[in-house]
């Protein structure tokens, strides 16, 4: 399977940052925001009409489903019950405050509870004498705040007693999932159950209602770690006869058998965790919440042009002990769709230390020999003087010091290997958490001021692509709206290309070669080569002229979403899911395929900008080389003669479209005809197109 991005449709279909792509009199930059990795299915536009998420209510609809995708065959178990509490949470200094036969008298009311809902008042009864620092909070009813277009409502919430009270409340709200600890999550019936201890197989159990639950409870667990800075978290399912606990990380979830509610294992378990450091708990210490009245919040919220009134809270993040204090402003969910991957969020953040804003991305990145840190990489492409990419101001792995760089390096795939866990289709990945700061601070390529300015940009990253490749030796390997970036504003405008994360370092050890798992990539702008059956099985490996087409995409994605054309809204919702959503084997790629050559997208759209068209139509025919049949039409006489001289024409147009591919700015030289070139003034500004639910 390869390793590739996607972009969710709530971004996909409306904004590619989550900004407005209309230029506006103001140029303040915005951080962009990248794709995070993973598969999940793309959603249609109407599932993100808000709908509670409670078992009293599962709605069955394509953001469960999808949830559930993210997470099946990253489940590890069923790890023994006392293994987890003793691995995970370290036995306390604290004496206990109970006996062992006290313990399970505590949970007997909750077992015998008539229904789901009367468990929750008993079951906060029951925990409450082993976790005194905590307040368990019956939540069902009342939803947090809406998590990409739906309410969070676990069925009871463990939080810090005080915690959740914001400024000017009396009191905490009952769902504040900024403050959650721990999420609990009641089934009555244990049909429901998502895993099983029984089949030898797979952990998970595969019947409708299992699924239904799984996904719901992993939608629970991305709220929960796109809320808050986390390097793990913690919840339970409960069932009317038993109980599970499960510890999720970026690399996927990690289950216990199940045990009897009058087991003393829950009572341990709140009793360990109410004694836990924060950083077992999973909170990184690197990332501290500011008070109202500190001294560098005032002046960061400055600097960001924030307005105190109305901004939202502000963090301090760190690199290391020794590292510069950025400080940033942080919504109550922070970019994040699945709850495993990469995780990448980024900041407009201010340095304290050097009294400047810079861009800050937080990810996890993946540990393999194929792959680079990416401020080496940045290092690699400044010795080399490529141009268009920022200046790195540091980077490195989180937990640096630390034995196995402590909480901030993924374990679930370690337990993958013990010899209770089920067997997975394939080893877990491992993923440390890991900081970058650039200097350079950019807005989405979306926010042009002019349609030849957009091109502009294009034609700048990819100036930055061939230089990287041929001087720095460096392959990108995933070229996409999201990673190019505008700089400054009138002539002074200048594209830039960021995200190196999945870059290949081709004068790495391995000696360049990127291995089958290492299929790199966001799928919308993937190159048709790579998404279409491998001619003879092979794996298919990406290459710079794979680069290359991803960048037409991009620039047709950004023709069809944001410049004049004809299209109505339906067409152009249809069109979008056509080229670039396709991706049954039997379909993938094909959407993109129909578009070069001579029944480029210039045929099907009719766009305003005449200097548009002539680009698009030039580089859909310079890509159809890669395409074999169709980059020879049909000769226009039935005279053998002049048919031999036809295709004599024909073969020499394509190997120059080849030679100009592969030659070093070949690309970026067609780029720079059309700018040189007149049509780009009538119909030039952006036009933001809205699309069907």
């Amino acid at each position: 399977m390869g390793i590739y991005d996607t972009i969710p449709a709530n971004e996909f279909y409306s904004l590619s940052t989550g900004v407005s792509p209309l230029a506006s009199e103001s140029d303040a930059p915005v951080a962009p925001q990248t794709p995070p990795l993973g598969k999940p299915d793309i959603l249609t536009a109407s599932s993100s009409i808000s709908q509670p998420f409670t078992s009293q209510h599962l709605q069955r609809d394509e953001k469960v489903t999808a949830m559930y995708k993210e997470i099946t065959r990253k489940v590890v178990g069923p790890m023994p019950v006392t293994e987890f509490i003793s691995e995970f949470l370290p036995e306390p200094i604290a004496d206990t405050p109970w006996s062992d036969a006290a313990s399970p008298k505590a949970f007997e009311a909750v077992r015998n509870a008539s229904s789901e809902v009367q468990m929750y008042p008993l079951w906060i009864k029951a925990t409450a004498p082993f976790c005194p620092d905590l307040e368990l909070v019956d939540t069902h009813a009342e939803g947090a705040e809406s998590f990409d277009g739906k309410e969070i409502r676990p069925d009871i919430t463990a939080r810090v007693k005080g915690g959740g009270k914001r400024k000017n409340d009396k009191q905490a709200p009952k769902n504040d999932i900024v403050s959650a600890e721990i999420m609990m999550e009641f089934e009555y019936a244990d049909t429901d159950d998502p895993f099983t201890d029984d089949n030898v197989g797979s952990v998970e159990h595969n019947s409708k209602a299992a699924r239904d639950t799984l996904g719901q409870i992993t939608l629970y667990a991305t709220a929960h770690l796109a809320a808050q800075f986390r390097t793990h978290i913690f919840s339970l399912l409960v069932f009317k006869n038993h109980s599970r606990l499960l510890r999720w990380d970026r690399s996927g979830v990690i289950v216990t058998e199940r045990f009897a509610l009058v087991d003393r294992h829950t009572a341990d378990f709140f009793w360990r965790y109410n004694h836990a450091s924060r950083a077992a708990r999973g909170y990184d210490e690197y990332a501290k919440d500011l008070l109202p009245n500190d001294e560098a919040g005032f002046h960061a919220r400055s600097k960001l042009q924030l307005v105190y009134r109305t901004s939202k809270p502000l963090v301090a993040l760190t690199l290391h002990n020794e590292s510069d204090i950025y400080i940033i402003e942080r919504s109550t969910y922070l970019h994040l769709s699945s709850p495993t991957g990469r995780s990448t969020r980024s900041f407009l953040a201010y340095c304290v230390e050097t009294d400047a804003i810079v861009w800050l991305k937080d990810t996890w990145r993946i540990i393999s020999p194929a792959y680079t840190a990416e401020h080496l990489i940045y290092q690699k492409l400044h010795k080399h003087n490529v141009p268009y990419v920022s200046p790195c101001k540091e980077g490195g792995d989180l937990g640096v010091g630390e034995m196995g760089f402590g909480r901030h390096q993924t374990i679930t795939h370690v337990y993958q290997r013990k010899s209770w866990a089920r067997p997975l289709p394939r080893p877990l990945r491992t993923l440390r958490h890991y900081r970058l700061v650039l200097q350079d601070v950019g807005r989405d390529c979306t926010r042009f001021h002019t349609v030849k300015q957009f091109v502009k940009v294009i034609r700048d990253a990819s100036v930055a692509h061939d230089r990287a490749y041929f001087d720095a030796r460096v392959l990108h390997r995933d070229i996409s709206v999201g990673n190019i970036l505008i700089l400054g504003t009138g002539e002074e405008t200048r594209g830039m290309l960021i995200d190196w994360d999945l870059s290949k370092d081709l004068d790495a050890a391995d000696g360049g070669i990127t291995t089958p798992a290492e299929h790199t990539g966001t799928w919308q702008f993937m190159a048709a080569r790579l998404q279409l059956p491998s001619p003879n099985g092979a794996p298919l490996i990406v290459n710079r002229e794979d680069d290359l087409e991803s960048f037409l995409y991009v620039m047709i994605w950004v023709a069809l979403r944001y410049t004049d054309h004809d299209l109505s809204m339906l067409i152009l919702t249809d069109k979008l899911t056509y080229i670039f959503e396709q991706r049954l084997s039997v379909t993938s790629g094909i959407g993109k395929t129909k578009i070069l050559g001579g029944r480029n997208i210039t045929k099907e759209v009719k766009f305003k900008n005449k200097g548009m068209v002539e680009i698009l139509a030039a580089l859909s025919k310079l890509f159809a080389v890669r395409y074999g049949e169709l980059t020879a039409p049909e000769s226009p006489s039935d005279d053998p003669e002049d048919h031999a001289i036809w295709e004599t024409l024909m073969a020499r147009s394509i190997e120059e479209r080849r030679s100009r591919l592969e030659r070093d700015g070949g690309f970026t030289e067609r780029l720079e005809l059309a700018l040189a070139a007149g049509g780009w003034e009538p119909h030039h500004a952006p036009v933001m197109h809205n699309l069907a639910p």
